[in-house]
């Protein structure tokens, strides 16, 4: 997992950005936020990178805190 001071990362879109959060259950998203995270989040950070491909490029916000995830597919 990698900290995180919360920010948003992607180059110019033309949509509005995609919060991560808004694929997490709350369970992940208090996870996360506590700073000891071991609930595997890629699927969802995979499905909002999905979402962002689908509007044809977007910038992804990731809320502060500590994910835990493997590899994610950029495209």
């Amino acid at each position: 997992g990698v900290p995180n001071s919360g920010g948003t990362f992607g180059g110019s879109s033309p949509g509005a950005p995609i919060n991560v959060a808004s694929y997490l259950s709350a369970t992940q998203l208090a996870a996360i936020k506590s700073g000891a995270n071991t609930t595997n989040v890629t699927a969802p950070i995979n499905a909002a990178i999905a979402a962002c491909n689908a509007s044809s490029g977007c910038n992804l916000y990731f809320p502060a805190g500590y994910y835990y995830s493997s590899t994610c597919n950029l495209t």
